[in-house]
């Protein structure tokens, strides 16, 4: 536990230091979804955290390759506060293309304790992967909540690989501001690229998600 806090302790220092990357799909048919346009509507309090990535000394990760290629970021909108009503949401991410194939998806709750870690397979070759809470672990309960994704460079976790993540607030029945819940609906159909235009990520509009449990 000292060395996971360790590990995040560090990221959350080095957060304002982004680097480059890239998407894979999941299989789906979209002709099977009408063309209809998708409106999130921010919650309208508090800022996502952690949205851009740590700081990366290792060398075990190619990042960095291209410099045209997009930042290791956390999907959420940056302006409002993100909920769902799922105790067991998706989270989003965008990840590089640097041959990175494991991590660990960590949760802490409003005390600043870890809540929950979960080992998870990565693409190596990069794109916007949908981490899901395993069913098996307790879900979350009313409240905020912070996630972390790390990404492991080389055989194990180390204090310097990149870590994405952003809040979660779970809240009880439906809205439209139920940001997860929306984007685990909207993936890999037509909706997705409207709502990725609706929070400024232009660039991830045509990808498909890779959704790892």
């Amino acid at each position: 536990m000292n060395r996971i806090a360790t590990i995040l302790g560090v990221a959350a220092l080095t957060f304002l230091t982004s680097f480059p990357v890239e998407a894979k799909p999941q299989n789906s048919n979209q002709n099977s979804y009408r063309r209809i346009r998708v409106t999130f509507t921010p919650a309208g309090k508090g800022h996502p955290r952690y949205t851009s990535a740590a700081a990366v000394r290792s060398t075990k990760c190619n990042v960095g390759a291209a410099s045209s290629q997009k930042s290791l970021t956390a999907i959420v909108p940056s302006n409002s506060q993100s909920l769902t009503n799922k105790s067991h949401p998706t989270f989003f991410a965008y990840i590089p293309a640097m041959g990175a194939s494991h991590g660990t998806l960590y949760i802490k709750d409003e005390t600043e304790d870890f809540f929950y870690t979960q080992k998870v397979d990565l693409p190596s070759e990069g794109g916007v992967v949908g981490v899901t809470m395993s069913q098996e672990i307790p879900g979350l309960e009313q409240g905020s909540y912070s996630w972390f994704l790390q990404i492991q460079c080389g055989d194990s976790p180390a204090i310097d690989d990149p870590v994405v993540g952003a809040n979660v607030h779970k809240v009880d029945g439906e809205n439209s501001a139920l940001w997860y819940d929306i984007a685990a609906e909207s993936a890999n159909s037509p909706l997705w690229g409207d709502l990725m235009n609706q929070i400024n990520l232009d660039s991830l509009a045509d990808k498909n998600v890779v959704f790892i449990n």
